[in-house]
């Protein structure tokens, strides 16, 4: 070990800090996210890039922001690891020199920064509030659950964002509606209550 240290060059050292280093803060931060304590974020907006520093990145903006988020810790490390090996690598077993070992590394970090943030993208994309707003129900379909009297309230099963529910729903001509009668939902009343009229 001592012997490939000290055969080293100036350049190659530096290849192997940052492959090291690199990879000692990747795995840290990988056994973090795992444990769950990797929760920090920070938000970096320059230029009109919108970069993202964090383990859930973007997390809380998952919703209303899943723009390319390629600057991660995550991707950054993995960059000055990815780049510290090639380079080493090209540095000590090709003929093509110091140049184009760092073009080369260069350009193996960046892709790794590129498809860190592009995972990091997808998988926010996968995220959901878990929020159901009902007002997506009204011009649904909807199925009599319980009978709905003609000034009084019964149910209705409906599908609102891909989730069934079994809803309170008051007649719209104040009609009666029997069970399993197939209707159509108009509005939603106060309390979350589907205002519904025979399709």
């Amino acid at each position: 070990m001592n012997r490939f240290l000290t055969s080293l060059s100036t350049l190659e050292t530096l290849f192997l800090i940052s492959a090291v280093l690199g990879g000692i803060a990747f795995l840290a931060r990988m056994v973090m996210q795992f444990m769950g304590g990797a929760d920090a974020d920070a938000d970096l907006d320059a230029g009109g890039l919108d970069h993202d520093f964090g383990s859930h990145e973007a997390a809380h903006h998952a919703d209303s922001d899943t723009s390319f988020k390629i600057l991660t810790i995550q991707g950054v490390t993995g960059f000055f690891m990815i780049f510290g090996l090639t380079g080493l690598a090209f540095m000590r077993a090709t003929p093509v020199g110091w140049f184009f070992s760092t073009v080369i590394a260069f350009v193996a970090g960046y892709a790794t920064l590129w498809i860190l943030g592009w995972l990091t993208t997808v998988m926010l994309s996968l995220q959901s509030s878990g929020n159901v707003d009902l007002r997506n129900a009204i011009g649904q379909e909807a199925t009599v659950y319980l009978k709905i009297p003609a000034d009084g309230t019964g149910q209705a099963t409906v599908c609102v964002q891909d989730r069934l529910r079994i809803l309170d729903a008051v007649s719209q001509n104040h009609e009666e509606i029997p069970t399993g009668r197939r209707v159509q939902v108009v509005d939603v009343g106060e309390d979350n209550v589907l205002v519904v009229k025979k399709s």
